[in-house]
């Protein structure tokens, strides 16, 4: 069983863990105004908005091709995600303390709007010597 807060209501869901967010909020939880859009980011039907402000994870690997082949999984802090799988290439969403107990070398910085206040949140992983890669509007490496 999970909860979920949707635009302020809890819902509860008994659904297995690599059940799609989408088919969730649809089919298990009757809200049926969330649409499957085209399949790879282009109509932006998987844009989702955390506090005001667009997380633009999907687009990226979508775009790119980027999923399972080069990412071992994705890190949120949001309780509410993590066990889940993303969209599309069914990665693992982690709590930021994996980062620390695996301490990888790199860590892709996905939702570039929020990399400020990622890299503040990170920063006994970055004193261990982890690094992150911001993609947009530059790749760069902090």
């Amino acid at each position: 069983m999970i909860q979920l807060n949707v635009n302020g209501k809890l819902h509860l869901a008994d659904v297995a863990a690599d059940t799609p967010l989408l088919w969730v909020l649809r089919d298990t939880l009757g809200l049926t105004g969330t649409k499957y859009g085209c399949g790879q980011s282009l109509c932006g039907a998987c844009v989702v908005h955390v506090d005001g402000k667009s997380a633009k994870a999907c687009t990226l690997l979508a775009y790119t091709g980027i999923g399972a082949g080069q990412l071992e999984c994705l890190v949120d802090k949001s309780t509410f995600k993590q066990g889940w799988y993303f969209p599309g290439n069914h990665l693992p969403i982690r709590s930021p303390d994996w980062l620390l107990e695996v301490q990888p070398e790199y860590t892709l910085i996905l939702p570039w709007n929020f990399a400020d206040e990622i890299i503040a949140q990170q920063a006994e992983y970055r004193r261990r010597g982890g690094k992150f890669i911001i993609p947009v509007p530059e790749p760069i490496v902090v």
